[in-house]
């Protein structure tokens, strides 16, 4: 586990003091990728209810991530039918090639 750092990230003109074990420069990615979505959501609905857009950034935010967990949900469902698929075919290969083995069982 790396060490707890102290940083400190500005979202929508205000200054955050965060302390994380992420490398800095992943804090710094987050920080503008909020920023942006607030800034983004402020400006195209003229909220200026800081709360009510934190929300909506959140659930931006939040639904990018259900989409990234059932893709990888997908693509791991995807490998296990691979991997089923290359066994069978590998077990397949192998008792084809004993067939005409004498020595084989």
């Amino acid at each position: 586990m790396s060490e707890i750092r102290n940083y400190s990230v500005v979202i929508c003109q205000d200054t955050y003091a965060i302390r994380s074990d992420e490398p800095h420069e992943q804090i710094l990615q987050a920080a503008a990728k909020v920023d942006m979505l607030m800034q983004d959501i402020a400006q195209h609905y003229g909220g200026t209810d800081g709360k009510k857009i934190a929300v909506l950034a959140a659930l931006r935010l939040a639904n990018a991530l259900v989409n990234l967990e059932l893709t990888l949900e997908k693509r791991h469902i995807k490998e296990q039918e691979l991997i089923y698929t290359i066994d069978q075919t590998l077990l397949a290969l192998s008792s084809f090639s004993h067939a005409g083995d004498p020595t084989s069982l």
